[in-house]
């Protein structure tokens, strides 16, 4: 299994290499999504969470999971983890999506989408990674199940709200719209939330991991006093750290990755979220100071992964949020329940409405 995802993690990780390098986008090469797009599709990758009898990759979540940390080592301003979480649960529902990128909603915890009784939709939804082409939204009907909606920029009302990154970020407003196309689903909205956070969280990981190789690289090569920064304990301290919340990340990731193959993963994926949003921010400050001034200039490579960086952390619930779902559910079970949560059989029960 390890090693099939490192396989399927250092393709992509060449097709973006090949074709969305920083270096290039951050010096103004134009077109460069285009040609990213078109590869993407005919690697299946928007299509890897699919069954292979629906037209996809069949991989499951762990696969995805290395082709998502494989996106966050070349900070993709691609919405490929949208399309690929989009995608499987369109397909588990027997929902087709037209071809293309294509945005996914609810992008915070607290932003419900309702399909009201005459079928129409009802609801504002908040920073949505999502810039054209088709929006799956994960809709609650009023006896709490929950309906996969398609509708498209022209049918609703969009205020754009650009994010630390300059990525297309936008609030959506649903009221009256009625979807192209939409079908029952059996997971819930929160279910569709928690797949696109970790995935979420494995980027974060890839691009901490970039960001532990360019330090690692730089303090090698930089001059102080008369040696290299890397020799200087205080640099090595710094580096160290940062290994440390790669690896704390990934562990995470993967573990949530797992549970959801098993048909589990609320509670692991938000304890993904969690991890991985902490890290962004310590191992984002840890590389600005290594760097030094150079590393916060527009020109300079760091700047699109720490601004990334920051930016994924609002992403599909951010940390802040999910930690907070964590505490309701491991205070609703007592502490008997929460302790056999961690070491036994139970599970928290995570509500989205706490």
């Amino acid at each position: 299994m390890r090693e099939e995802s490192a396989a399927i993690g250092d393709m992509a990780a060449r097709l973006f290499a090949d074709l969305a390098d920083p270096q290039e986008i951050v010096a103004g090469k134009e077109g460069w999504l285009e040609t990213l797009w078109t590869a993407i599709e005919d690697a299946a990758l928007d299509r890897a969470w699919v069954a292979e009898e629906q037209g996809g990759a069949g991989l499951d979540a762990v696969h995805c999971g290395a082709i998502a940390a494989a996106s966050g080592g070349a900070a993709l301003a691609a919405p490929l983890i949208e399309t690929m979480v989009a995608r499987h649960w369109a397909s588990r529902a027997g929902l087709d999506l037209p071809d293309g990128p294509v945005g996914l909603a609810p992008s915070r915890l607290g932003d419900v989408a309702r399909l009201a009784d005459d079928g129409t939709l009802i609801g504002t939804l908040r920073d949505v990674p999502w810039s054209k082409g088709p929006l799956l939204v994960a809709a609650e009907q009023g006896d709490g199940s929950t309906t996969l909606c398609v509708v498209t920029p022209e049918d609703c009302r969009i205020r754009e709200q650009p994010n630390l990154s300059d990525d297309p970020r936008v609030a959506v407003a649903l009221d009256g719209v009625t979807p192209r196309s939409s079908a029952p689903t059996n997971a819930s909205r929160l279910d569709v939330l928690a797949t696109a956070a970790v995935l979420r969280a494995a980027q974060v990981g890839g691009a901490l991991r970039w960001a532990t190789d360019a330090v690692v690289d730089y303090a090698g090569k930089r001059q102080a006093f008369g040696r290299t920064i890397s020799r200087f304990q205080a640099v090595q301290h710094l580096a160290a750290r940062l290994a440390g919340e790669v690896c704390a990340v990934e562990v995470a990731a993967r573990v949530a990755l797992q549970a959801i193959d098993r048909g589990e993963g609320i509670m692991e994926a938000a304890c993904a979220k969690v991890r991985a949003d902490e890290a962004a921010e310590q191992g984002a400050q840890i590389a600005h100071q290594v760097f030094g001034a150079i590393g916060f200039t527009r020109e300079h490579v760091l700047h699109r992964y720490t601004t990334r960086l920051g930016s994924w952390r609002d992403d599909y619930g951010a940390g802040p949020e999910w930690a907070i779902l964590l505490g309701h559910a491991a205070a609703a079970n007592g502490g008997a329940g929460y302790w056999n949560s961690l070491a036994g059989p139970d599970r928290l029960e995570l509500e989205a409405g706490r």
